[in-house]
């Protein structure tokens, strides 16, 4: 499963180039009834975001790291377990992601970056049918398959995250 660390190393130089600096915003509105002019600060997360989001990589590059050596020698029981915690882990991060206001500067990359850990989430739970089909003796190569797939699209939007926040990406931010 090389793939599933080379995910991981995309995620962490993402975040390692990723220079975040939290920063406010002062935006000016005007009430066109009363002609009163409002200011509304926006608090934007960058830094906070960026922080949180290394803590989490380093549980996903964990769980990755168990799920491609309990693949390598067949270990069912233990592949039950990582492609759980993969699956616990993407939710975690999902939430995290979520919970932060960040600069327009990054907010396709935190898009991005939330496509990535849905698509690993489904890996994590096409991991998780693969091992109680192994543990039966049953064929894993369809979940394997469909594990793979969730793998390479989560990679794509890694790939795109980090063109973001590097500001190179060319292209349409849609599926």
């Amino acid at each position: 499963m090389k793939k599933l660390s080379v995910i991981l190393f995309i995620f962490i130089l993402v975040f390692i180039t990723f220079g975040c600096a939290e920063k406010t915003a002062t935006q000016n509105f005007t009430s066109t009834e009363n002609n009163v002019s409002t200011q509304v600060e926006e608090v934007y997360q960058d830094g906070d975001w960026g922080n949180e989001f290394r803590k989490q990589i380093n549980l996903l590059q964990a769980d990755l790291d168990a799920v491609s050596l309990s693949e390598q020698y067949d270990d069912y029981d233990n592949l039950l377990i990582a492609g759980q915690n993969l699956v616990n882990d993407t939710e975690i991060a999902v939430s995290v992601n979520s919970n932060y206001t960040v600069s327009p500067k990054y907010r396709d990359a935190q898009k991005e970056l939330d496509l990535a850990l849905k698509d690993l989430n489904v890996a994590g739970q096409a991991i998780i049918r693969a091992g109680e089909a192994g543990k039966t003796g049953k064929n894993t190569s369809d979940y394997e398959l469909e594990e793979n797939k969730y793998i390479i699209s989560g990679t794509n939007h890694i790939g795109r995250a980090a063109a973001y926040l590097n500001n190179t990406y060319v292209g349409s931010n849609e599926n």
